[in-house]
């Protein structure tokens, strides 16, 4: 489904369902002020202009002391994010087709280093080093737009303290608990709990853990298309009369694999999902193994790489592993480009629905933020459709 700004005025009649959605997701909250300040702040999301504060907001609410009490609501209030994210999930898998779970990575440049999970990290878009937070985001997609379900928010070790850190709660942590692919599964795992399985495409071809990432899904049974880079160790499953002169059964990087399968490339036809135009692109499909697992294990750690060469290339351009067969190359592909449209998703959620405008310090005020703007776009992008179907019905 095209963006459609919330201002729009075709979409004015619409907004009279608000309160209801509302109430739909929240309904889980204990208490009626809660559920009435998570709706004004989420109408303030929709309706507002330039940067969404919290003071902003409540001005645009004309409620006496709005500020004060959005404040508390966002960033002290004990409420869990859980349930109106489960919600979220489903509203937005009744009201699409979803065709996959993308997990995509958000950067939210700060002031300071007072805020939860600021640091200075390279950012690849801009190819700048910047101070920021760093979160994971799932959404949900179909053919032409995805809507965010899950949040995390990584963590930094903090200097001198070992590999230690923190979440809500004040609770310490072990490194585990906060790499990237201990997220990835715990929002899987999450969204698995609230809607039917997709396969799970993860665009972060430096994916700190993606060994165990893979371990993780396979065990889980989730089917997965996840980027890797071509550096990553791995073990060959080829038979020994398929593999070329000299080379022989073990571990190896999946640059090394690749080229010594050159010869085995070949062409392989796809359908982008918005269009269903049929595209072209050149593959070489080798069964691998993760380091440290055993074939047949109860890991399933057996995957098929999938290296991805444009027509002119002289080497692969993309590598991929996934748990998909052999047969569904072209499924893969499908998939994987899915990944190439996230900063698209990210622009329209920042410019339209304040993604990036927290201005509180606390990890939980951040996660009660980004679940509310999840809540926002989904209503945005798919409630006022169904509510003007309903009204053209009536």
């Amino acid at each position: 489904m095209p963006y459609r700004p919330w201002t729009d005025t075709a979409l004015l009649p619409a907004r009279d369902g608000l309160t209801r959605f509302a109430h739909q997701i929240m309904a889980e909250m204990p208490r009626a002020d809660q559920r009435r300040w998570g709706e004004t702040y989420i109408r303030g999301l929709l309706l507002g202009n330039g940067r969404r504060s919290v003071r902003s907001i409540a001005e645009g609410a004309d409620v006496p002391d709005a500020v004060q009490s959005l404040q508390q609501f966002v960033n002290q209030s004990p409420w869990d994010w859980a349930p109106v994210r489960r919600r979220t999930a489903r509203y937005v898998d009744e009201h699409m087709t979803t065709h996959a779970w993308l997990i995509r990575p958000i950067y939210i440049p700060k002031r300071g280093g007072q805020t939860a999970g600021v640091a200075r990290r390279y950012v690849p878009r801009t190819g700048r080093t910047l101070n920021c937070q760093y979160g994971l985001g799932l959404f949900l997609s179909d053919a032409e737009t995805s809507a965010p379900v899950d949040w995390r928010l990584v963590l930094p070790s903090p200097a001198g303290t070992g590999a230690r850190s923190w979440l809500p709660g004040r609770r310490e942590v072990g490194p585990s608990e906060q790499s990237e692919w201990c997220h990835v599964l715990a929002m899987a795992d999450d969204v698995a709990a609230a809607v039917p399985v997709r396969p799970l495409v993860v665009g972060l071809r430096h994916v700190t853990g993606v060994e165990r990432l893979l371990q993780g899904l396979r065990q889980r049974g989730l089917p997965f298309v996840v980027e890797v880079n071509d550096s990553m160790p791995v073990l060959r499953q080829l038979a020994p009369s398929s593999l070329p002169g000299g080379a022989r059964p073990g571990l190896t990087q999946i640059r090394s694999l690749v080229q010594e399968t050159t010869a085995r490339r070949q062409p392989v036809m796809w359908r982008q999902l918005h269009d269903a135009a049929l595209h072209r692109s050149y593959v070489t499909t080798v069964p691998v193994r993760l380091p440290g697992t055993v074939a047949g294990s109860g890991g399933g750690a057996d995957c098929l790489l999938v290296a991805v060469w444009s027509a002119a290339a002289t080497s692969a351009a993309n590598f991929w592993l996934t748990g998909l067969p052999e047969s569904q190359v072209g499924h893969v592909l499908t998939l994987a480009q899915l990944a190439a449209r996230r900063e698209r998703d990210v622009d329209t959620l920042s410019e339209g629905y304040g993604l990036l405008d927290f201005e509180g310090r606390s990890s939980r005020g951040w996660h009660h933020h980004m679940t509310l703007v999840s809540a926002a776009y989904a209503f945005a992008q798919l409630g006022t459709c169904s509510q003007q179907q309903e009204q053209r019905v009536g």
